[in-house]
């Protein structure tokens, strides 16, 4: 999955998160125009009504996932995808829960379009948490998934 990566960008993942590679399923820096990330099953309907950003940051629906980002004005989000059990140095829980990937793949996206990954999930029951380095708008973000029980 990772060929087209350089071996320097790799090693730094690997070793800033301390993962296994075969765990690494995505990772992505990015300018999220309008600061929303969204994690979501490829059919998703959840229409997230009601959600404001400015309460709360992260707000989950049966399949999918939004989430409050920094700002592509101030700069750029870092997304990074990881399987099995693990919790990363530094970052707080933002959420835990269960989503539904109807064919066990993730979409993440911006909603302005400029942003679109199809990733591997476990399965398509999954765990979900997501650690964050803020509670407002995240530069760093670590989204692991394992297959729900």
């Amino acid at each position: 999955m990772f060929e087209g990566l350089g071996k320097g960008f790799m090693s730094f993942l690997l070793d800033k998160y301390l993962v296994n590679q075969e765990d690494l399923l995505a990772s992505v820096s990015w300018r999220f125009a309008h600061g929303l990330l969204v994690v979501e099953s490829s059919d998703s309907a959840d229409p997230h009504e009601g959600w404001s950003p400015a309460v709360e940051s992260v707000h989950a629906g049966a399949d999918s996932l939004y989430v409050a980002v920094l700002p592509a004005a101030s700069g750029f989000a870092t997304l990074t995808c990881v399987s099995g059990s693990y919790q990363p140095p530094g970052l707080r829980a933002a959420f835990t829960g269960v989503l539904r990937f109807s064919d066990a793949s993730m979409a993440i996206t911006d909603p302005g379009g400029s942003l679109s990954l199809e990733v591997p999930a476990p399965g398509e029951r999954c765990s979900v948490t997501l650690y964050s380095d803020h509670p407002d708008e995240p530069s760093e973000l670590v989204l692991v998934v394992a297959e729900a029980a």
